[in-house]
């Protein structure tokens, strides 16, 4: 073989190739499935002072606190998937050293309620820091009427430099107690706005004494990548599932379909198949179809003239009851009645082949009327001219 010749055989396959893969893949379908980690979540950002100070420290030096602890805030809020969750956010370091004591240490601006981004992000739109101190244990305190507003599992996301001020508290004993009182179901993550490594270390303890997680917020600011990987160990879970495709669109799905490529609009079985005419169009052993059947006929024919490029067989089938040459021919005469009928509402007789199986595809038991009144049938199937399937 020539080079020439192998590269065009080549070329051919490569084709033939591509053509076939699709069709090969259309038979299974997978779907992204989300479920759940938590029913609602707590925000809690510091606004205090030394969140006003530049980073001085690793790679996000000269970025401003405020400006990243908002923008991670509003990425999370943008990438949690709408799965009904109730949402709030409390805000903390609202208090100086030389403020009224009776002042709170921090302030519920987005209560708990349906989670939903926009009106979200406009709260935190709204938030300046405050030239406060970092009350972070009593502000976790305070968390709990927040939390117990909310059902089921909850995560409670902190956000600060975790500078330690004169009244930094204990967080890590407060996240305790919110342990103790809720159980499982709270789980704390930490965001650092910091590459201190003595705030990253208390920032992890916190996090992790509840079997949470420390994130990197220089991280999250800078890749998309990690912050989306946050908000999914937060959030929710997820996996694949198989879905059945319905290739011809009639409500069954493929690996259960008997009767496939069934045009849009047929009304068919259990099994997929398009029925013409059941038993009980006809009289015993009669294949004249009754008057008040045929408006079932004439929308078949609507359907037949909405695919002019539609040719079909008609099937008869019966039970087994009489001999299997008569059943034959019983078949056969009904299966011509319903295309006399078809003809008469405006299908061109050339779309339109039969022929009988008579008593040989039961789809019923023929030991009970149910079972036999499943048989007597007229099923429609697609053929191609110059198939061997259809016979007349």
């Amino acid at each position: 073989m020539t080079l020439c010749k192998f590269k065009w055989l080549l070329s051919v396959l490569i084709v033939l190739t591509c053509l076939i893969l699709p069709e090969l893949g259309s038979a299974e379908e997978t779907k992204i499935m989300k479920t759940k980690k938590v029913e609602g979540f707590l925000v809690l950002p510091d606004l205090s002072q030394s969140m006003d100070a530049d980073w001085t420290v690793g790679n996000c030096a000269g970025l401003e606190k405020p400006k990243v602890q908002l923008e991670i805030i509003r990425r999370f809020s943008a990438a949690i998937p709408q799965l009904n969750y109730v949402g709030a956010m409390r805000v903390f370091g609202i208090r100086s050293n030389s403020d009224d004591k009776s002042k709170p240490i921090s302030r519920l601006v987005y209560a708990p309620q349906k989670f939903e981004s926009p009106g979200f992000v406009a709260i935190v739109n709204k938030q300046e820091p405050s030239y406060g101190t970092t009350p972070m244990g009593p502000a976790v305190a305070v968390t709990a009427a927040d939390l117990g507003a909310m059902a089921g599992r909850k995560a409670l996301i902190i956000i600060s430099d975790f500078s330690k001020s004169s009244d930094f508290g204990d967080p890590v004993a407060e996240v305790a107690k919110l342990k103790d009182e809720y159980g499982h179901p709270v789980r704390v993550y930490t965001i650092g706005i910091t590459q201190d490594p003595k705030q990253v270390a208390t920032a992890t303890k916190i996090a992790e004494s509840t079997g949470g997680q420390y994130f990197d917020g220089c991280l999250l600011y800078k890749d998309q990548a990690a912050l989306d990987a946050a908000v999914k160990t937060i959030f929710y879970d997820e996996f694949n599932i198989v879905v059945d495709p319905d290739t011809d669109g009639d409500g069954v799905p493929d690996s259960l379909d008997k009767c496939p490529n069934t045009p849009r609009g047929a009304i068919v079985d259990a099994r997929g198949c398009w029925i013409a005419a059941y038993g009980n169009f006809f009289d015993f052993d009669k294949s004249v179809l009754k008057e008040q059947y045929l408006p079932h006929i004439q929308r078949i024919a609507d359907v037949l003239k909405a695919y002019p490029e539609l040719n079909v067989v008609l099937d008869g089938h019966t039970d087994k009851v009489g001999t299997p040459d008569y059943n034959m021919k019983l078949g056969e005469r009904r299966a011509l009645a319903v295309r006399d009928a078809l003809i008469k509402f405006g299908v061109n007789e050339e779309r339109l082949k039969y022929q009988s199986f008579g008593e040989t595809n039961p789809i019923g038991d023929n030991a009970t009327d149910e079972g036999r009144a499943l048989n007597r049938r007229v099923e429609i199937n697609v053929w191609q001219p110059g198939s061997t399937k259809a016979t007349n």
